[in-house]
């Protein structure tokens, strides 16, 4: 989920990017909360993200992964260069590497990667894919450029192939509400993921959906000489509706290298923010 949060393309002429910060909302929990840093311009693009759980939800199952990803604009599309994440949970952590060479993804894997699946993608597949940052980064900045929510990005994650169709489904006003910042029209941009290769064939547990089927990611301008960035993100799965809220917007202060995914054992402390209404 927290890879469906990236994006938002800044225009050429801001050398600095933006900040979000995003918090969750599920089943009258908020289980995580996510931070996106990212800046596109007509040359190049790189972006990152921090996601972790939160209150009632980080303190039984503190959990936080990070990502980032870089690479060059080509006009009609990106083309990334490198991508890098880590996760961390009880008892494990792993991290992962993505290098591209003339278009074909070079992943590795700390620790080493075991097995393989039951259907691996052919390098024929894979040849001129991208991570899953920059292929959301891609749908963002097609809407940014064309105005419109549409095109599909072909994604591999070093394990599995997967494609994002993006479609346009007309524009909703969004209320002021005490759980996001923006208020006003905003486009909603429908994303829906549609697996190729390299996913296990194994049932869910519990026969739950834990992530939704399709992904409405409502974008709008928010900070002048930039384009549309999300600012509500909805979907649906087994375990009830899920709601993102943007929360806040900064520019980019922090240095690039703070983002990078971090392997350190170190928690963070994630106390739960007093005073929150009660989502509904």
């Amino acid at each position: 989920m927290a890879a469906l949060l990236l994006s938002a393309p800044a225009r050429a002429e801001n050398p600095k990017g933006l900040v979000l910060s995003y918090e969750m909302w599920q089943g009258g929990f908020q289980p995580f909360k996510i931070e996106v840093q990212f800046n596109n311009t007509t040359s190049n693009y790189r972006a990152a993200f921090v996601a972790e759980t939160s209150g009632v939800v980080g303190w039984a199952y503190p959990y936080r992964v990070q990502a980032r990803s870089q690479g060059r604009n080509g006009g009609d599309r990106l083309w990334p260069a490198s991508f890098q994440s880590a996760m961390r949970k009880p008892g494990d952590q792993r991290s992962r590497w993505i290098t591209y060479r003339d278009g074909m993804p070079e992943p590795r894997f700390d620790p080493p990667r075991n097995g393989t699946s039951n259907d691996e993608p052919t390098g024929d597949q894979i040849d001129g894919t991208m991570d899953p940052v920059s292929g959301l980064v891609s749908i963002i900045d097609r809407v940014s450029k064309s105005g419109r929510c549409a095109g599909t990005a072909p994604v591999y994650d070093g394990k599995k192939l997967y494609l994002l169709h993006a479609s346009d489904h007309g524009t909703r006003r969004l209320e002021p509400t005490e759980f996001g910042v923006f208020a006003g029209e905003a486009m909603v941009c429908r994303v829906q993921v549609q697996r190729v290769a390299g996913f296990r064939k194994k049932k869910k547990r519990f026969g739950l959906q834990y992530m939704p089927k399709n992904l409405d990611i409502l974008m709008a301008p928010v900070v002048p000489g930039y384009g549309p960035v999300p600012v509500r993100m909805e979907g649906e799965s087994d375990l009830g509706g899920i709601v993102i809220h943007l929360v806040s917007v900064g520019r980019e202060t922090e240095a690039w290298e703070a983002m990078a995914p971090r392997d350190g054992k170190k928690d963070r402390s994630n106390p739960d923010r007093e005073g929150r209404p009660e989502h509904r």
